[in-house]
């Protein structure tokens, strides 16, 4: 992540263009939004929940139906040092679960097995 980060710091300076410039029949309030969500630095750009009650969004906004978690979300999994075969796993684990497919089932370990030996199942991970 540090790499990232570094490499990012160290791209060439370049002048911000507005989005209204881009996108000239937009809504002024999508813009904004917009504009907000594209903030580079998480620390200055908008919260979700400050999105949600972002002017653009009223005709959806329910606070009553919007809640807030206590604890934020722990991404240290992503900092695993695992094997490359292994994230692919992971995410084909992951897909399968998405569209609710049993691993167990015939078809579902079929196409586990074929992630991990690398047949033409498994060659979209290649």
């Amino acid at each position: 992540m540090a790499q990232t980060l570094r490499f990012v710091k160290s791209l060439p300076k370049r002048e911000r263009q507005p989005l209204a410039n881009k996108f000239k029949n937009a809504d002024a309030d999508a813009v904004d939004l917009l504009e907000r969500m594209l903030v580079f630095n998480p620390k200055q750009r908008i919260q979700a929940s400050e999105a949600l009650a972002h002017e653009y969004l009223a005709p959806y906004h329910d606070p009553t139906d919007e809640p807030v978690s206590q604890e934020k979300f722990d991404w240290s999994f992503n900092d695993a040092d695992l094997p490359v075969d292994t994230w692919k796993i992971m995410m084909y684990s992951e897909i399968l679960d998405f569209h609710n497919i049993e691993q167990g089932n015939e078809a579902g370990e079929v196409l586990v097995q074929g992630a991990v030996q690398g047949n033409a199942t498994g060659q979209a991970f290649a």
